[in-house]
C-alpha cells in the first residue's frame, strides 16, 4: 500500500511540473541581489526589471540581502523552492571566486543553481582621489612602487573582483596597494571620494557620477581591449599594463531542479529584453554593456572556463574566509 501511494505521489508530482511550467508565471517573481542599493546589481536589476515584468506579464521584486560575499543572497536562492519564482541576479563573486574564498560554503554554486543568461558585462574603472595629483595609470604605478605601504584602495569586500582587481595589480607592478574592503561599491566609492582610501578599481555604474563630477579621476579600465561603453577612457594595455584583463558580469540564475521549459521562458525573456535599443542605451549611460549568453548552456560553460582564472587570483591574494 505504501508503495502505491508512493508510485502516486511521484505520477502526480511530475503531472503537476509540466501544468505549473506551462502556467508560468502566474504570480510575482522575486529577483534576489547580494549587494545593497546603490551598487551596481542594484542599477542593473532596476533599468530592465519593469521591461522584464512587461515582457512576463508579472511584476518582479527587487530584493536586496547583502552580506557574506554575497553568501547570504545565494544560499536564500539555492533552497528555494525549483518554481521559477526565486532567482538570483549572481556575478563573478557568487559563481566564480567564493568557491575558493570561503572554505565552508552551505551551498555548491556550480551544482545547485541552473544558468539562464548573462545579463550584462562592464570592465571595472581604476579611478583615483584627485588629492594625489595623478592622470595615467603610469603615474599611479610610479607613485605606488616609491611608497609602498603608503596607498590604500577600496573594494566592494574581500575577495570581490574589485579586490582582485587589485591583487593583480600589485602582482603585474611589483606594487603595494593595502586593500580596504567595504559593504558594497557604493560605500568604497564613498571612502576614495573622502580621501579615507586612495585608489578604487571600480564598476561603472557605482563611479560614474563621481568621475563626471571630478571628484574621482579616472586612469583607465582593467581590461586589455578598449571599452565600446566607456569609448574615451583608454584600457589598461593601452595605458602600459599589458596583461592586465579583469572585468565583471552579472547574469540571473534558477534553483537546482527548475524545469527546462520555465528556464527557457526566462531566458527568452530576458534575451528579448536585452535586446531592446533603449534598454542597452539606459544600461550604457551606467557602463555596462548588454551582454546575454547564446543559451543557458552556454552561459553554464562560460562559467566553467572562467572559474580557473579567479582560483588562481584568490590563491595569489591569500585571502580565506571561514
Amino acid at each position: 500500500m505504501k508503495s502505491f501511494a508512493r508510485l502516486l505521489a511521484v505520477c502526480l508530482l511530475s503531472w503537476a511540473l509540466p501544468l505549473a511550467a506551462q502556467n508560468y508565471p502566474s504570480k510575482p517573481i522575486r529577483v534576489i541581489l547580494g549587494y545593497p542599493p546603490g551598487g551596481s546589481a542594484d542599477f542593473i536589476a532596476r533599468t530592465i526589471m519593469a521591461d522584464l515584468a512587461h515582457e512576463l506579464g508579472q511584476t518582479l521584486v527587487i530584493d536586496n540581502r547583502p552580506g557574506a560575499g554575497t553568501n547570504i543572497s545565494s544560499e536564500m536562492v539555492a533552497q528555494a523552492a525549483p518554481d521559477g519564482y526565486t532567482l538570483l541576479l549572481g556575478n563573478n563573486s557568487s559563481h566564480g571566486i567564493n568557491k575558493a574564498l570561503y572554505k565552508k560554503l552551505s551551498f555548491d554554486p556550480s551544482k545547485d543553481f541552473i544558468p539562464i543568461t548573462r545579463v550584462g558585462r562592464m570592465p571595472l574603472v581604476i579611478a583615483v582621489n584627485p588629492s594625489l595629483g595623478i592622470r595615467s595609470l603610469q603615474d599611479l604605478i610610479t607613485l605606488v612602487k616609491s611608497k609602498p605601504g603608503a596607498l590604500n584602495f577600496a573594494s566592494s569586500g574581500n575577495g570581490s573582483p574589485n579586490h582582485l582587481a587589485g591583487v593583480l595589480f600589485n602582482t603585474l607592478t611589483g606594487g603595494d596597494l593595502v586593500h580596504v574592503p567595504y559593504k558594497g561599491g557604493a560605500p568604497s566609492a564613498t571612502a576614495t571620494v573622502a580621501g579615507d582610501t586612495q585608489v578604487m578599481f571600480g564598476t561603472p555604474p557605482v563611479v560614474m557620477s563621481y568621475l563626471q563630477s571630478g571628484r574621482l579621476i579616472s586612469l583607465s579600465t582593467t581590461t586589455k581591449e578598449r571599452s565600446p561603453i566607456l569609448p574615451t577612457l583608454p584600457s589598461a594595455a593601452e595605458a602600459g599594463l599589458r596583461n592586465f584583463d579583469v572585468d565583471t558580469w552579472f547574469g540571473l540564475f534558477a534553483p537546482k531542479g527548475t524545469p527546462t521549459a520555465i528556464v527557457t521562458r526566462l531566458f527568452d525573456a530576458t534575451i528579448k529584453v536585452l535586446g531592446k535599443p533603449d534598454v542597452k542605451k539606459r544600461l550604457a549611460a551606467g557602463g555596462v554593456e548588454a551582454k546575454p549568453s547564446a543559451s543557458p548552456a552556454a552561459f553554464d560553460s562560460a562559467l566553467r572556463e572562467e572559474s580557473p582564472f579567479w582560483e588562481k587570483l584568490v590563491k595569489q591574494s591569500g585571502a580565506t574566509v571561514d
